[in-house]
């Protein structure tokens, strides 16, 4: 029942509604049928960022602006909830926090219910961050079998249904709301100091339902994590019985052309496209345009589980790619490499090679060597990748260090030059900061989901 993004999903609407919904709250919540769904209590340790326009660093200048907007830095504790109105389906303010001094006496109640029955469980994330002397730190929580009623009333309600593509409905449907319904409720932390941001939920499943057998594999290439890239992304795939992922790309119209096409070309869709797809990858972004005709900087690469398979039938394959329209070129040296372009954007093209059991893609041939021989040097011992932290299922992180420099240049790209953009500013607040770093790890009886974005010491210096 894993799911991430999932789990992004309702953090992203916890951290808007905390801090991103224009800077305030409903004004009430005086009908008795508006359930709470997700309650809040924010705490100011001393007097911090009581007045913003003093700290030297900008970006907790700006929080600090937003904070303070929505809550008088003369107060100590700040008590909040958003709550359920079903005339609000669709609409960007759903979940928007109520100040507790405007709920009304039945959600007044259920606030204390939820707050003295799952503050242990809160109080133990806001632990593990540690929060300083100096610092705002925000707990909250929430029972998701609401948030599973919630979202099988967008499912059914004709106003929203009008608003939300096919795609979204099954993703509603068969993604979010069964993850809702396998936990049991939902507890998090936030804590904003000197030393940056670190935000922290956590899905509980008391009957331990969120863990399925496909899912028990671990993150294991972060040693492989290049760490000459502005993003990374390393995370696992869902590993699947092939039978069943026939099973049900068989219940699709397109699936028996697809599968005539691949057999064609000497394939069999399941034996060896199916049963030997990678179980974990990295992708990888520089704006920089350093890719083909100016495009920018990505690669991929992911450990093939049998490669002596995957080159038997790269001839196979070859053949496959030309009868939908895809251009293969291939280049002979130290590594064996090709180009891939769609015969429609010619000018356009991946490369592709093996570096041992790696299959490794980039957007431009030189790219792709270096990410070969980095894995190379990685496998010999002379060179490191990226330090992450263990039992992870996926690491995210993006560098802000070089952000703006790289934005400004991808701006100015051959790609990007004749497309009318207007200048975009130098976000220069994004110097003061260190890597931002996303982790997801999962248990049956838990789901975590960590957002980490720390300052540089150097910047109070």
């Amino acid at each position: 029942m894993f799911n991430k993004r999932v789990l992004l999903r309702i953090s992203l609407i916890i951290f808007c509604s905390l801090f991103l919904t224009n800077c305030s709250f409903a004004q009430s919540a005086d009908n008795e049928e508006k359930p709470v769904v997700m309650i809040f209590q924010a705490q100011r340790n001393g007097d911090f960022l009581s007045e913003p326009g003093n700290n030297p660093i900008e970006f907790l200048r700006r929080i600090g602006r937003a904070i303070n907007k929505l809550w008088p830095a003369d107060k100590a504790v700040l008590k909040a909830a958003s709550v359920f109105d079903a005339e609000k389906l669709g609409d960007d303010d759903l979940l928007k926090p109520v100040k507790f001094s405007l709920l009304n006496e039945i959600q007044k109640k259920e606030y204390e219910r939820l707050f003295n029955r799952y503050a242990s469980d809160a109080d133990g994330l806001l632990n593990e961050i540690k929060p300083g002397k100096k610092s705002i730190f925000v707990r909250f929580a929430g029972e998701t079998e609401i948030l599973s009623k919630i979202f099988e009333k967008f499912l059914h309600n004709e106003k929203f249904a009008n608003k939300i593509k096919e795609r979204q409905r099954f993703k509603l449907e068969h993604q979010i709301i069964p993850f809702l319904q396998a936990a049991d409720y939902v507890t998090g932390a936030m804590v904003i100091s000197l030393s940056g941001l670190e935000f922290r939920i956590r899905a509980h499943s008391i009957e331990g339902n969120l863990a399925s057998p496909q899912n028990k594999h671990q993150l294991t290439i972060g040693n492989f994590i290049n760490p000459d890239s502005l993003m990374a992304f390393a995370q696992i795939h869902p590993v699947e019985d092939p039978e069943l992922i026939i099973e049900q790309l068989n219940t699709m119209p397109q699936t028996a052309s697809l599968v005539k096409t691949i057999a064609s070309a000497g394939l069999d869709l399941k034996k060896d496209l199916i049963s030997n797809s990678a179980r974990e990858s990295i992708f990888y972004l520089n704006l920089n345009p350093t890719g083909e005709n100016g495009i920018p900087d990505a690669r991929f690469v992911a450990p093939v589980p049998d490669v002596k398979q995957l080159r038997e039938n790269l001839t196979k394959l070859q053949n496959l790619c030309s009868q939908i329209g895809i251009f293969v070129k291939q280049f002979e040296g130290k590594k064996a490499t090709i180009r891939l372009s769609y015969f429609m954007f010619p000018q356009y093209g991946i490369f592709a090679g093996l570096q041992d059991n790696f299959l490794v893609l980039a957007t431009s041939k030189e790219n792709l060597l270096k990410e070969m021989d980095f894995i190379s040097e990685v496998k010999d011992g002379k060179n490191k990748g990226e330090k992450i932290q263990p039992n992870l299922k996926s690491y995210w992180r993006i560098g802000f260090e070089d952000f703006n420099l790289q934005l400004q240049k991808f701006l100015q790209s051959p790609l990007m030059v004749k497309q009318g953009i207007p200048p975009i500013p130098n976000l220069t607040f994004l110097n003061d900061l260190n890597n931002l770093k996303i982790l997801t790890r999962l248990s049956p009886e838990k789901l975590d989901f960590t957002i980490i974005l720390p300052i540089k010491e150097k910047s109070y210096n």
